[in-house]
């Protein structure tokens, strides 16, 4: 069962990174990626890419709180405080 879950998540990453390989600034695939990871349990990977993405977009004020949301998860407190700061100044 665990595998069935797993999978489509593994596959989301490999893609989405293969996508980064050829285009380091594809919005969509740091997007990707980083919900995949946040999914999978791989919080450190998550923050990377949503910080990534945000930073192709900063319009885009939901993903500072993603940023945080996935900082916190991977025990940085201090980095989850401070996207919130910045999505409520936004």
């Amino acid at each position: 069962a665990f595998q069935n879950l797993d999978q489509p998540l593994a596959e989301a990453i490999e893609r989405g990174s293969h996508a980064l390989s050829v285009n380091p600034n594809d919005f969509s695939s740091h997007l990707e990626v980083a919900r995949a990871a946040e999914r999978r349990g791989d919080a450190k990977r998550a923050a990377a890419h949503y910080w990534q993405a945000w930073r192709l977009k900063p319009s885009e004020i939901g993903l500072l709180v993603d940023l945080g949301r996935a900082r916190k998860s991977a025990g940085d407190a201090e980095g989850a405080q401070a996207a919130w700061v910045a999505a409520s100044r936004s």
